[in-house]
């Protein structure tokens, strides 16, 4: 359905709320496209400084979406074991793990202005929300309200599974003392293995005084009470997994595999706004400029690697040294996307981790591009050029690689990376992992060695990897999925339709 559609429709209205970090916004926004598509009215709650992620869907659908803008409440300090969140801090991306706590504490204060929007849309709205759709927090609200929550999940579905049944089969305090002993996820489809700290840092479990393990058990609880859940994953990349999950997780069997979600953006139009091909943020280098490097690789036969780690991973002085050496050693043209770390946090040991050796961009000034800051990572991969994708594994960079068609090189940090990892690389044979933990400092030579021989520069032959065309034809896969007819596509429109089963018409409940 356009967007014209919305213009007379009085219909279902759902209120969505895109938890303020990298790689939950994101997809959440690309789901919120496909809903507008289909018809349904949306607000979305955001605080003013992540206005800038939502803009490009205003401007694509200006009737069926709008904004719900409320000030990021002012933190105070709840957890004497947790640090308390810097002044004008409004999205994880600017704050180490450690704010994880104070940063959820904050949000949860939006809880009463949010009550007051709802009762003021009850009264006077012709179309109040049947629906909250978010991926934290709000269940208790929605419970209040008497409407529905849909759980939205950016991660695998093998992921949820197991993690589900670690927090269901907690291993004994003894067992937690050792964070290599190993934990099967019976139950869950072939019964994975893992050391505790792969799944969840081991000292934190039984720790009466870590906030976050509350956090993270209580949140585990409040999504398995949602009306349904959707993840960004589809069926031909992890059909037991989903299946598993309807049967175990929440007791209705409302799971829908919705993804790959892809950007509502053609990146090759050159009549896209930067804005939107940056998603939202700015890049500290020209995207422009990024697209003419990559056209020189290509019309000179030069594949490229792309090197990312996400919004959150810092790796330290000597990860960024040998991985230095070993891009420089390879002769491989490369573009990488540097993290930097706010300014603000001047009591945070990670500031002095990003820098990169003196000298190091002078030398591949030929050979690499380095992106200091937030890289317009889907255009990246979507260009010809790039031929192969150096990870951290998180499920977003991932589903976008794959989808790009790009051969997957896996450097696994921390938790949900691991179980990534073991995922594509042992189940799925669509990956190879190169290095793992956020600790681990690979060695340059043999580094050099591996990335030389996944990317091939002019009319040399790559090494020819299975798990590349695996992930090539898997890639495709998805593209199918989320076309008119794909699996995904279809559990879309069925979401929709069990949306618009509710009735708009809502008795004024006790707020």
């Amino acid at each position: 359905m356009s967007d014209n559609a919305c213009k007379t429709n009085l219909g279902t209205h759902i209120l969505v709320f895109p938890f303020p970090a990298q790689g939950h916004i994101l997809p959440l926004l690309d789901l919120t496209h496909q809903l507008a598509l289909r018809g349904l009215i949306i607000t979305i709650l955001v605080t003013p400084k992540n206005l800038s992620f939502v803009k490009p869907l205003l401007a694509r659908h200006p009737s069926c979406i709008k904004t719900l803008v409320l000030p990021f409440p002012t933190a105070i300090q709840s957890f004497s074991s947790a640090p308390s969140l810097p002044p004008g801090i409004e999205n994880l991306k600017d704050l180490p793990s450690s704010y994880i706590p104070a940063f959820l504490h904050a949000l949860a204060k939006l809880n009463e202005p949010l009550l007051q929007w709802f009762e003021s849309q009850i009264r006077y709205s012709s179309s109040p929300p049947v629906a909250i759709l978010s991926d934290l927090w709000t269940q208790d609200l929605a419970v209040r309200l008497n409407i529905v929550r849909v759980a939205f999940f950016p991660m695998s579905a093998h992921n949820l599974s197991v993690v589900n049944y670690f927090l269901s089969n907690l291993p004994t305090r003894e067992d937690c003392k050792d964070p290599n002993h190993l934990f099967t996820a019976y139950g869950v489809p072939n019964s994975p293995v893992f050391p505790i700290y792969q799944i969840y840092p081991s000292h934190h479990l039984y720790a009466d005084a870590s906030p976050l393990w509350k956090i993270f058990q209580h949140n585990n609880s409040l999504n398995k009470a949602s009306w349904g859940i959707v993840l960004n994953s589809f069926s031909e990349l992890e059909e037991p997994f989903l299946n598993h999950l309807r049967e175990n997780y929440g007791n209705h069997g409302r799971v829908w595999g919705v993804g790959p979600l892809l950007p509502p953006i053609d990146h090759h139009r050159k009549d896209s706004s930067a804005e939107s091909r940056n998603r939202g943020r700015p890049s500290s280098t020209c995207i422009e400029q990024v697209m003419s490097w990559l056209d020189s690789c290509a019309e000179n036969q030069q594949s490229v690697l792309y090197v990312c780690f996400g919004s959150q991973i810092v790796l330290n002085r000597k990860q960024i040294e040998a991985l230095s050496v070993g891009l420089e050693q390879s002769g491989v043209k490369f573009i990488w996307g540097v993290k930097e770390i706010s300014s603000s946090l001047t009591d945070h040991e990670d500031i002095e981790k990003s820098v990169l050796p003196t000298g190091f961009e002078d030398r591949v000034a030929g050979q690499g591009l380095v992106i200091k800051g937030w890289a317009p990572q889907v255009a990246i991969l979507s260009h010809q050029a790039v031929n192969t994708f150096l990870t951290h594994c998180g499920w977003n960079s991932v589903l976008e690689g794959l989808v790009a068609g790009v051969q997957l090189l896996l450097w696994p940090m921390i938790n949900d990376h691991f179980m990534t990892a073991k995922l594509l690389e042992t189940d799925l044979g669509l990956a190879v992992k190169i290095c793992e933990g956020a600790d681990t400092v690979p060695n340059s030579t043999e580094l050099a060695r591996v990335i030389a021989e996944s990317v091939p520069q002019g009319d040399q032959e790559g090494k020819s990897r299975p798990q590349m065309i695996r992930a090539m034809e898997m890639g495709k896969m998805g593209l199918e999925a989320v076309k008119g007819g794909g699996r995904s596509f279809k559990n879309l429109d069925e979401l929709v339709l069990e949306l618009k089963k509710f009735n708009v018409k809502r008795t004024i409940y006790s707020l």
